[in-house]
């Protein structure tokens, strides 16, 4: 397999797995997009995603499904040997809860951000200047990936985020800079369809590793595209007066949880 087909081919088995209808084990998945160590393969995931593969099957099928429940039936029916084989074995191939817990994202220093941008303007890749749009409105990854030309207002200059695009389930407006205006100007002359920033399948956004992408092309390796929230809130704590309420807003997070981020 070739490097630049790698991430490609990640991409569409965390799209494969994503779905809750697809039912073929991890391992199939993987080795029909080429695979074949698996060990390798979840380290990889885990890179590029953040989590293993089975969490994201875990998420996509939940543990109360009918199908989850017949697969507990079908447990209890196995004899207490086949039983204690089947749990070490699972013991054995899945990561343990604490290992898929989250700390917090690595994230640039604010002092260092103003240099970063400047040299991320030396790109002229789509997905440098979807990291850039992502920088100067705090958004997550996720929010700017599923953008719409719908969502965009140049005449007041806001982005509109739909409840069911938020973390919070709440509609999110995004006032924008000049220069966010002027990164949305530059790909609208590419336009293609509804997505701002759209990816190489039709009809679909771009890849959420695009921008992880960019960070490792310019060798920044102690810092995450959502980490940049972190530095802003940094930023805004220790540079600027404006309150705290007001910065967790710009951040879409509900103020009862500004104890974390």
């Amino acid at each position: 397999m070739t490097p630049p087909m790698r991430p490609l081919r990640l991409e569409a088995i965390h799209d494969e797995l994503s779905r809750p209808e697809t039912l073929l084990p991890i391992s199939e998945v993987a080795l029909k997009w080429g695979f074949t160590h698996m060990g390798r393969f979840a380290a990889s995931y885990r890179s590029a995603f953040g989590q293993y593969p089975s969490d994201t099957v875990r998420r996509a099928r939940g543990f109360c499904g009918w199908k989850r429940f017949g697969c507990a039936r079908q447990f209890l029916k196995l004899s207490t040997t086949r039983r204690e084989v089947f749990v070490l074995c699972l013991d054995h191939l899945l990561p343990r809860p604490s290992k898929l817990a989250r700390g917090h994202h690595a994230a640039m220093p604010y002092e260092e951000v103003a240099t970063f941008i400047a040299d991320l303007r030396q790109r002229e890749a789509k997905a440098a200047l979807a990291l850039e749009f992502c920088i100067l409105t705090a958004a997550r990854s996720g929010e700017v990936l599923g953008m719409q030309w719908s969502e965009i207002n140049f005449d007041t200059k806001t982005w509109t985020v739909p409840a069911d695009r938020m973390k919070a389930g709440r509609e999110h407006r995004v006032p924008l800079s000049s220069r966010a205006i002027a990164i949305l100007r530059q790909i609208e002359k590419l336009k293609t369809g509804e997505f701002v920033l759209p990816g190489l399948v039709r009809n679909k956004p771009m890849s959420n590793m695009a921008m992880e992408m960019v960070l490792r092309r310019m060798k920044v390796e102690d810092a995450t595209v959502h980490g940049f929230r972190s530095s802003f809130r940094d930023w805004a704590g220790n540079v600027t007066g404006f309150a705290r309420e007001v910065v967790e807003t710009a951040l879409a997070r509900p103020i009862r949880e500004s104890a974390f981020f």
